[in-house]
């Protein structure tokens, strides 16, 4: 009898063991194998396998395997856990803004990704001691003057163009709202607006003061519009103490604009015969007709605008037009009943 190598169960023939199934080595084989080895110096092997479903002799070849997936499970856990952290930076990134991002004195941010970038920063406040310095300081201009806060000095800059005086603040100014605050305008009455504010009049001129129809702060500077605010307040005080100090001009003229507009009874009311009777020949001398009467020639002779170039009998009602000839009927009915000529 034969016993199994692994089990110690005696067997008579066969080439697995009939109680562990383990395939059996046959000494015949084994003594074959050492002949073989003492002949060629090789001694041939057969793979020994079971079908034994509690043994299992391929672990080992599948290690490899093993470590390689292993491998790649740890790369896979890596790009998962990098990118979930990268994503987190990101999303930190857009939502605060560092320093970078801001202006030196804007309360709104520049960074580019942030999808509202025009919210003010509710922090930002006036500083109150630029404008402590709160004494009305008096404006001279030629033709008038007006009072503002000393502060104006620091804070705004003043330029001239044409007949027009502009104010501008100085923080806003090279920026695209421009800073301009208000202006005083002359124009002519015909030229004056309801949106304008009447300052004054003199000698047909009308002096105005003109504001923006938008703020002009920068809109990228919170401080800015909170300064430009407070500026404006003071406008009230230009308009309180606007003043003409030009001395106004005696007329050449006692109606200047009697050959472009009607006359009215309320315009002669107060002028004397003289007045009265230069008012309605100016009319004629306008087109240069002279006169008989050395007194009226004297006086017409005396102005710049008088040229004297047509003969009392060459001229003619025709010269005149509409508001002429009704100006000159009205004066000469009101000469009539104050009695001043038959």
């Amino acid at each position: 009898m034969k016993k199994c190598p692994l089990c110690g169960k005696e067997y008579e023939m066969g080439e697995k063991c009939p109680s562990c199934n383990v395939m059996l080595i046959d000494p015949q084989t084994v003594s074959g194998n050492a002949a073989e080895k003492k002949k060629t110096g090789k001694v041939k092997r057969e793979r020994v396998g079971t079908d034994h479903p509690g043994i299992n002799f391929s672990g080992i070849r599948l290690f490899p395997f093993m470590i390689i997936g292993l491998l790649v499970l740890i790369v896979i856990v890596f790009f998962i856990v990098s990118r979930v952290w990268l994503s987190g930076r990101d999303a930190r990134s857009v939502n605060t803004p560092s320093e970078e991002t801001w202006g030196s004195y804007s309360g709104y941010s520049t960074d580019d990704t942030q999808e509202n970038t025009d919210v003010p920063d509710a922090s930002v406040s006036l500083n109150e001691q630029d404008f402590a310095d709160s004494r009305p300081v008096t404006v001279q201009e030629e033709d008038y003057e007006f009072s503002l806060p000393a502060y104006w000095e620091k804070l705004c800059t003043s330029e001239t163009m044409g007949n027009a005086v502009y104010y501008y603040q100085n923080r806003s100014r090279g920026s695209e709202g421009g800073g301009y605050l208000f202006s005083i305008q002359q124009m002519a009455s015909e030229y004056y607006s309801s949106s304008y504010t009447w300052l004054g009049e003199s000698d047909g001129t009308v002096y105005a003061l003109v504001t923006p129809d938008e703020p002009a702060y920068d809109p990228n500077d919170p401080y800015a519009e909170l300064e430009y605010n407070r500026l404006t307040e003071n406008l009230s005080l230009v308009k309180s103490t606007f003043t003409l100090t030009a001395e106004p001009e005696e007329s050449e003229y006692i109606f200047a604009k009697s050959g472009e507009e009607y006359l009215t009874r309320s315009d002669l009311e107060g002028l004397t015969a003289q007045e009265l009777s230069y008012a309605r020949n100016e009319i004629y001398a306008r087109h240069g007709r002279r006169f008989q009467d050395a007194a009226l020639q004297s006086y017409f002779d005396s102005k710049d605008w008088y040229s004297g170039t047509i003969d009392p009998e060459e001229f003619t009602e025709s010269m005149l037009n509409q508001y002429e000839k009704a100006n000159a009927e009205l004066i000469l009915d009101y000469e009539k009943e104050k009695g001043y000529i038959d």
